[in-house]
């Protein structure tokens, strides 16, 4: 008995058939001219509310992380070019100095980028540049690939800013474009498909399997095939492979938050709370408990980059398992989770610090100027604003005890450092700028500010009053008198990369006898004689200013003379002379609020949490700065040297009266 297939069964058949091996064919081109992924650039928040930065992670030669990134050959990548679109419209380029080479000696860690306050947030990103070589091997296989890679941008998962861990992939190109596909070879690929079918369809059942596979196989059938050629099978192995070092590299403890990046992981949502971060100075995988010197860490998120690839971030602990803080040093740190059973088979390298550039910026002006870095050295004016001793001299307080006098021809009142770079700038009581370098250090260069007029406060009048660092974008403020000023003051930026001045920024309200920058949040802190607290805010690449924030406060009868700042939390305050109040603000608030001026250009206000600060015991005001008494400060009391076991000593505060409690923000 023979079945019989009615007319449209003849013809439906032959079609899916033939439709499968189009779709398999148009699936085949495009893997042929896949691009090849070499690693991913991030936007990576290291502090929150302060910092960010892009980094590249290269997952190429001991750093691949097939199937997802195959190449065994390690690429360098070079000539790199990043576009920055920032939330404000304004728009930054950085070259191949923003980059620095990291610890594994392929990846590139990016500057620091302020993310506080009235900054501007980076809403896109573009990273072009070359590769070499240009033969890699591709899972075994010798590929040639075009010797510049794709361009890799960066887009928010969350408009319209982007989050921490929004990437990109950076891809080689083949430079192979796939054929098109003419009308002759679509035609032979429906009567193959129609010939294999009547093949089938001669022998012994053969055509009822056919039957069966086509009802099964449809359009399902059709995806299924197309997805078996352009996606790798993934692997669900409990071990993962981690990369030779974080991204960034190197971190503070208790502060900086940092990532691995790993392949391996099973499919599904992975829960942060289960995966721990083991640090210790040996790698601790194969451990059956903690080793010795070990801190653990709890991630923060995880997202993945491509495929069964993705990036755990986590800040770098504070203390140890066994309660010490975490010491600098270099660290192996593996990614465990027990609940979900995966850990990585082999560690990361991570860098511990205890301070950076962009910590140390946060510091005010003042006539001493500190330098930290291999060693510690303070830069001491000679003179102030009304002295007339010329001059400066470097003491070296640790690391060594040089002592170096630096010769100017005209009375120094401030000095300021940059740590990133060790320069220092001291400005003169006219407009001279002096350049400190080298070792020993000397006088390298003089240069000539733009503050032509007069500042005038209760310790004396300047045209350069003070100076502070920016370590972000290596510029410094100077602080002064401007003729052309409503106030009579203003603020010029230096960039110390190319030694120009950019234009004086005349202010409104008189500037501060010490100013301060808050590098994180882009913001120069000036509260002045006048009870007024006026903010500057700053461009985050070019450390420009960009406009003023003005907001009277109340300081129980004395008047503010300078400003200082704790840029962890955001708490900036400011000396009261002539009392022993000291004004504090909460700028890391989200109730602190900066209100542009109405016409553009105008100065603006800013309102936030604060409160005067009142001492409990009174002190004495002498001199124009209004010192309180040391017995604000406590008295001290020595804890006995036990001398049977090993020699301690240490130090401790007794109140003289009952403990003043913590202070209450007035908003």
């Amino acid at each position: 008995m023979h079945y019989k297939i009615p007319w449209t069964d003849r013809l439906k058949y032959p079609l899916i058939t033939a439709a499968i091996a189009v779709a398999g064919s148009v699936a085949w081109s495009a893997a042929q001219a896949a691009q090849i992924p070499l690693g991913y650039i991030s936007w990576d928040v290291t502090t929150p509310g302060e910092f960010g930065q892009f980094d590249i992670v290269n997952l190429t030669g001991s750093n691949s992380l097939p199937p997802s990134f195959p190449v065994s050959t390690t690429v360098q990548l070079s000539s790199l070019s990043l576009t920055v679109d920032f939330s404000d419209g304004s728009v930054s380029h950085f070259g191949p100095s923003y980059f620095t080479l990291a610890s594994d000696g392929q990846s590139w860690d990016g500057t620091s980028i302020g993310i506080g306050g009235v900054s501007p947030q980076p809403t896109e990103a573009i990273l072009t540049g070359d590769l070499s070589p240009t033969t890699i091997d591709v899972s075994g296989t010798p590929t040639t690939v075009d010797s510049s890679f794709d361009t890799a941008t960066v887009l928010p998962s969350t408009p319209p800013d982007l989050a921490d861990g929004d990437n990109a992939i950076i891809n080689a190109d083949t430079g192979v474009a796939p054929p098109p596909v003419p009308e002759p070879n679509m035609t032979l690929t429906f009567l193959i498909g129609g010939f294999m079918v009547l093949i089938f369809a001669r022998r012994r059942d053969g055509l009822k399997r056919l039957l069966s596979a086509a009802r099964f196989g449809g359009g399902v059938g059709a995806a299924v095939a197309i997805a078996a050629i352009l996606s790798p099978a993934v692997s669900f192995a409990a071990t993962l492979s981690q990369t030779i070092a974080s991204s960034p590299g190197s971190g503070v403890a208790g502060v900086t938050f940092l990532n691995i990046t790993a392949s391996g992981f099973p499919s599904g949502t992975i829960n942060p709370a289960n995966v721990t971060i083991k640090l210790a100075p040996t790698c601790p995988v194969g451990a059956t408990g903690p080793v010795a010197g070990e801190a653990d860490a709890t991630a923060t998120s995880v997202k993945k980059i491509l495929g069964n690839t993705e990036r755990v971030n986590f800040e770098v602990p504070s203390t140890l398992l066994t309660g010490p803080p975490v010491p600098q040093g270099t660290y192996m740190a593996q990614i465990v989770d027990t609940t979900d059973g995966f850990a990585g088979g082999n560690c990361s390298i991570v860098m511990v610090t205890t301070s950076n550039p962009s910590l140390n910026a946060c510091v005010p002006t003042s006539s001493l100027g500190v330098v930290t870095g291999t060693t510690v050295t303070a830069y001491v004016p000679n003179g102030w604003w009304g002295g007339s001793t010329t001059g400066l001299t470097a003491v070296q307080i640790e690391g060594g005890a040089s002592t170096t006098s630096i010769s100017t021809p005209n009375v120094v009142n401030s000095c300021a450092g940059n740590p990133a770079t060790g320069e220092v700038v001291c400005t003169g009581n006219n407009t001279d700028v002096y350049l400190i370098s080298g070792n020993p250090p000397h006088l390298a260069n003089t240069l000539t500010s733009g503050l032509t007029g007069f500042a005038g406060f209760s310790g004396g009048s300047c045209q350069n009053c003070g100076v502070a660092i920016n370590a972000l974008t290596n510029t410094a403020a100077i602080a002064g008198g401007s003729s052309t000023s409503p106030s009579g003051d203003g603020v010029q930026v230096l960039n110390l990369n190319t030694n120009a001045f950019q234009p004086v920024f005349n202010t409104v309200q008189q500037v501060s006898e010490d100013i301060s920058i808050d590098p994180g949040r882009n913001l120069v802190l000036s509260p002045n004689e006048n009870n007024n607290y006026m903010i500057l805010s700053l461009n985050s690449a070019t450390g420009a200013i960009t406009g003023e924030f003005d907001n009277l406060i109340t300081t129980g009868g004395g008047e503010p003379d300078s400003a200082a700042e704790d840029c962890s939390t955001g708490t900036a305050l400011s000396s009261v002379e002539f009392t022993n109040n000291i004004y504090l603000a909460n700028l890391a608030s989200p109730s602190t609020i900066f209100t542009p001026g109405s016409p553009p250009g105008s100065p603006g206000s800013w309102t936030g949490p604060s409160l005067l600060f009142l001492p409990t015991e009174g002190g004495s005001n002498s001199g124009s700065r209004g010192y309180p008494s040391p017995r604000d400060l406590r008295t001290w009391r020595s804890t006995p040297v036990s001398l049977a076991g090993p020699v301690s000593a240490s130090c401790s505060f007794r109140p003289r009266r009952p403990p003043v409690p913590p202070p209450q923000w007035i908003t």
